[in-house]
């Protein structure tokens, strides 16, 4: 089997709203080797190896399964058959790098979602009673954020440290 490399570049609004854990996961469940990663310009860089026919459904996946807060501005395929590069798929670390391939929009604030105002008020929970509970659909976007890429270490929350389960969450999804 012809393993094909493929470099998916999205704008819109795709950075603060869970979606490069949506394309890790993704890529993971069809055993796919590369990495997403932020960039610069509000973008989303994806970089991922496996056959045409799986990457073609990956793809397909991408654009039905899209996170709730996901809009695609862009979304542009570069296809190129070269060795593998990957051994695993993963979430690299943000970058300042810029494709300008579309305009790409800051997140919005969106209210509290239905799931966050259950584990507010179930006891079996650990956010239990936390009045700043919020998730990858819901929460503080553009308010809260001081510069691009999205991440939490560029946003006015970098002062207040995750706990040490909300931690494991963050890194792990």
């Amino acid at each position: 089997m012809v393993e094909v490399t493929i470099e998916i570049l999205v704008s819109g609004i795709v950075q603060g709203i869970g979606y490069r854990p949506f394309v890790y996961n993704l890529a993971k469940e069809l055993n796919l080797k590369g990495n997403v990663q932020n960039l610069g310009d509000a973008g989303v860089k994806i970089i991922v190896q496996g056959s045409k026919e799986i990457l073609d459904k990956f793809i397909e996946l991408l654009e039905e399964n899209k996170p709730k807060l996901c809009i695609y501005e862009s979304f542009q395929v570069n296809w190129e058959t070269t060795p593998s590069l990957f051994e695993s798929f993963e979430i690299a670390k943000s970058s300042s790098e810029t494709k300008g391939i579309g305009f790409s929009y800051l997140p919005p604030d969106v209210s509290i979602c239905d799931e966050c105002l259950q584990e507010l008020d179930s006891k079996e929970r650990r956010r239990t009673d936390y009045p700043f509970n919020s998730c990858v659909d819901c929460g503080p976007r553009y308010t809260v954020i001081e510069k691009i890429p999205y991440d939490r270490p560029n946003t006015v929350m970098t002062d207040f440290p995750f706990c040490s389960e909300c931690n494991k969450d963050y890194k792990n999804s």
